[in-house]
């Protein structure tokens, strides 16, 4: 095992795990667990040495979330949209913007937020949130909803629309954003069921100055592709948090029923427990074999996006399966799986909504130059 993956698993057995246990409810911002993952350089995952990152390859990376999903998917949630910002600025950054960020996002000095989502709008080209030239430079206004950290972030990447008549041939960009620049306004954090410690908040931007410094790549990096590329990526990513998430309810449920003898003789229980372990293993073979296929570009979107399909709807059902086995212990807070369960439920419409991945697929499929998460804007706007 690498040594990264055991230094994690490490770091849930004896940090994530108990802070967990032992928080009030719902729980504040983890800091203490995000200071152990800086120690430990998560912050830096994937990003080259030279910036000072720990220059893992995805499959390391992938194994990483697998493991922290185990103890908190808030935690993933944090990390993986950090990750995504720095995968915009290594692909498509200018030198200077990569010498400005990544050493300070390696180290976990400066934490980053994605902000993207926007009600009943998934293509960017379609975005409300838009730059637009005027005569002083450019402003960013608009709305993003259900944006992860946002409110402990330092640095917040805009996925936005974008109209200048100099540009024409650029519609959407990423921007850098400090969160303390005047006409950005943080919300509060939102109510849910589940994913807590970590805020998720909407972000209102009201004509916020910026400059062709703070967009990645500075108008020569094509926002959409870097958009759609991430996404692709983020399908992978949840894929394993679901596995990891299988793992940890499948560990619960075994301690519970070798706890209680009698009820793990009933052979409807052993059933019901060897349809779930079924289930996880099967997630485990189709992670797996979405991770072979990380080298071939032409076949690794569509993997991925079967494999986010597949795992979160097997956790979906190992869930339910040991909240089942556990009775009404099961639906106590202390009982165990109850937060595991609730947190698990957004892996299932985090990053895009199950159906339309299927869509996707299938558009793929019959068409397969249409790539297998292309979603066109004439296809959006009848939505």
């Amino acid at each position: 095992m690498n040594k990264a993956i055991q230094q994690v698993r490490r770091f849930v057995d004896e940090s994530v795990r108990p802070f967990m246990r032992s928080t009030v409810w719902p729980p504040p911002y983890p800091e203490p667990l995000v200071s152990g993952m800086r120690e430990l350089g998560l912050f830096g995952l994937g990003i080259p040495r030279r910036f000072g990152g720990l220059d893992t390859g995805d499959e390391i990376v992938l194994g990483v979330f697998r493991e922290l999903a185990k103890g908190c998917l808030s935690l993933c949630a944090l990390l993986g949209s950090h990750l995504r910002v720095a995968r915009y600025l290594e692909v498509q950054g200018t030198e200077d913007q990569k010498k400005k960020f990544l050493p300070a996002m390696a180290n976990g000095k400066v934490i980053a937020a994605h902000a993207h989502s926007e009600a009943h709008r998934k293509d960017p080209v379609l975005f409300e949130t838009r730059i637009r030239e005027t005569e002083k430079g450019f402003e960013l206004s608009g709305r993003k909803g259900w944006v992860t950290n946002a409110a402990h972030a330092d640095l917040i990447a805009v996925v936005a629309g974008f109209r200048s008549i100099r540009y024409a041939g650029l519609s959407v960009v990423v921007a850098l954003i400090d969160p303390s620049r005047p006409g950005v306004e943080i919300g509060p954090n939102l109510p849910r069921m589940g994913i807590h410690g970590v805020s998720v908040c909407p972000v209102v931007f009201h004509g916020c100055p910026i400059g062709i410094s703070d967009i990645v790549g500075e108008l020569h990096a094509n926002g959409r592709v870097m958009f759609e590329e991430s996404r692709a990526q983020k399908y992978l990513n949840l894929a394993a948090r679901a596995v990891g998430v299988g793992e940890e309810l499948l560990a619960v449920a075994r301690g519970y029923l070798a706890s209680n003898p009698a009820l793990a003789e009933q052979p409807v229980v052993r059933l019901r427990l060897a349809e779930a372990e079924t289930l996880q293993w099967a997630s485990e073979a189709a992670l797996e074999r979405a991770i072979g296929t990380l080298s071939d570009p032409m076949n690794a979107a569509l993997s991925a996006a079967r494999a986010k399909v597949f795992c979160t709807d097997a956790l979906n059902r190992i869930a339910e399966t040991v909240m089942q086995l556990h009775g009404g212990a099961g639906y106590a807070a202390e009982g165990g799986p109850e937060r595991i369960v609730r947190d698990s439920i957004s892996l299932t419409f985090c990053g895009e909504a199950k159906d339309r991945i299927l869509g996707a697929i299938g558009t793929s499929l019959l068409n397969p130059r249409s790539g297998p998460t292309a979603i066109t804007p004439a296809q959006e706007a009848s939505r």
